[in-house]
């Protein structure tokens, strides 16, 4: 049997290494001491909303898209041909050849990203012009919508109470145009990996659409109802910006002595850190001996991939990787981000001539070290992490569905991949191996935001070519008359696994 042993030589490189992080922290805690302002980047002001640009800062705009875009992308031609995004490009540019205002310009460019199909990648809606139409008293559209694919766009949540329009009936038309075709006209914003996710991202943003198409108040509704056969016509003045309580991530208790952790975000709550949140689930899930839990991801379209481990780590104790390697495209506009998000006693390690030790301790900084447009590749193994007192060793299964993208797949991925729990519900919307961790700027001219991703993550069992979502251990779907009546199969199939 070959037993490893580190060479002097490596246990050297090892303890230098040390005695270097402790130098660092000493001189950073140092530097942070005498300084007394943040390093943030700045923004310039974003125009208003009926500025008019010229032809020329149109094509100004649109060639540092292009440049910018395939700088910091990985792989901007993974699922276009670069001749036939070349002629999209030219296409686009015959088009600029008049003044427009940024809502008609984003109409024009953003479905250039699209063509991607990387839901990371994007010109983002103009929401500072739409928050701006909603704050000055512009009334919306007065139903969130859902599209289902054997019946079209429904409403999905009325927001009118001088109504009792029901959930699930059918929106035929608006102002006498056909929403089928404008809901299709509006998936060409946003590229997606998987069409469910499209769907689910268009119909999101569909009261935003309507108004970026002068498509505005007083709306003339044809609504189709499943119980009747002719349809019905409302009129409506709209409604005005709502406060909608929107929660990251919130713990119940079901029936039968069952957890349900409500898991919409992987982001922080300010008022209750997830650490802290988790600390408090994962204490009454012991103390109280419930039979199981239930991690509902459904509505996680992700954030960041550091909750998948502060999660997991209080209910398995396997090893585990939500990601088998990354491959990182160094640019300045990723370095620049990395910088900003640094606490400012670090940054001094990004800098020359400090960046060679920073590289040389922490894997994440070569990047500073690395040539813009070099490909740099990280690989990840399973770890085992420390369980925590009150680790949970009762029955736990993870909800998935469309909606679930982005750090919420990695986590399902890690979840199926190392079997820590079962999988319940529908494929997911995003998948494993997929682009990710967006570095965003603004279009000098227009002031349009763009998201592109800056590297590709690999799915956890190092399958590079696979394209498909997660797939759930127990398959469940929702039907219509589910969706009509409020039923939900996929937590009851849930809860019955736990109770059986």
């Amino acid at each position: 049997m070959n037993v490893y042993r580190r060479s002097s030589e490596e246990a050297q490189i090892i303890m230098y290494k040390s005695t270097i992080h402790i130098v660092i922290t000493i001189v950073s805690a140092f530097l942070f001491s005498c300084s007394s302002s943040e390093n943030g980047m700045k923004e310039s002001p974003i125009p208003n909303t009926h500025n008019l640009f010229s032809p020329d800062e149109l094509k100004s705009d649109l060639t540092i898209l292009i440049t910018k875009t395939a700088e910091i992308h990985p792989d901007i031609y993974f699922t276009i041909d670069s001749a036939a995004f070349a002629g999209e490009v030219s296409a686009i540019a015959k088009k600029l050849d008049h003044p427009m205002i940024r809502s008609e310009y984003y109409k024009i460019v953003a479905p250039l990203l699209a063509l991607l199909h990387d839901a990371h990648t994007s010109v983002l809606m103009p929401r500072e012009d739409w928050d701006r139409f909603r704050d000055k008293g512009g009334m919306a559209f007065p139903f969130f919508v859902r599209f289902i694919d054997s019946t079209g766009v429904t409403v999905e949540r009325n927001l009118d109470s001088t109504n009792d329009i029901a959930k699930s009936t059918k929106i035929v038309k608006i102002n006498s145009l056909s929403v089928d075709s404008l809901f299709n006209e509006f998936r060409k914003y946003i590229g997606t990996e998987r069409p469910p996710y499209n769907s689910f991202i268009t119909a999101n943003n569909f009261r935003c659409y309507l108004w970026l198409n002068n498509i505005v108040a007083p709306f003339s509704i044809t609504l189709q109802s499943s119980e009747s056969s002719q349809p019905m016509t409302l009129f409506s003045g709209g409604v005005p910006k709502q406060q909608i309580d929107y929660k990251p991530y919130e713990y119940k208790l079901l029936p039968g002595n069952t957890g349900y952790l409500i898991y919409n975000l992987m982001r922080n709550n300010p008022s209750e850190p997830f650490d802290q949140f988790l600390d408090t689930v994962f204490h009454d899930l012991e103390i109280s001996q419930r039979k199981g839990l239930i991690v509902d991801l459904r509505e996680n379209g992700g954030g960041s991939d550091e909750f998948v481990y502060d999660l997991l780590k209080h209910m398995s104790a396997k090893p585990f990787r939500a990601c088998s390697k990354l491959y990182r495209k160094v640019s300045r506009e990723y370095k620049e981000r990395f910088r900003s998000y640094a606490p400012s006693y670090l940054r001094w390690l990004m800098y020359p001539p400090a960046v060679w030790l920073g590289a040389w301790c922490f894997d994440e900084l070569k990047i500073f070290t690395a040539s813009e447009g070099e490909l740099l590749e990280r690989h990840f193994e399973p770890e085992e992490y420390t369980v925590g007192p009150d680790y949970f060793k009762g029955k736990v299964c993870f909800l998935i569905g469309t909606k679930t993208f982005s750090s919420a797949v990695d986590l399902a991925d890690a979840v199926k991949t190392y079997r820590l729990a079962t999988v319940i519900g529908d494929e997911t919307g995003g998948i494993p191996t997929a682009f990710g961790d967006r570095v965003e700027f603004r279009l000098p001219n227009t002031g349009l935001a763009v998201s592109v991703a800056s590297a590709k993550f690999i799915r956890a069992d190092g399958d590079e070519l696979s394209r498909s979502g997660i797939l759930p251990d127990i398959e469940v779907h929702e039907s219509i008359s589910d969706i009509k009546n409020n039923s939900d199969p996929v937590l009851d199939k849930a809860k019955e696994w736990i109770l059986n």
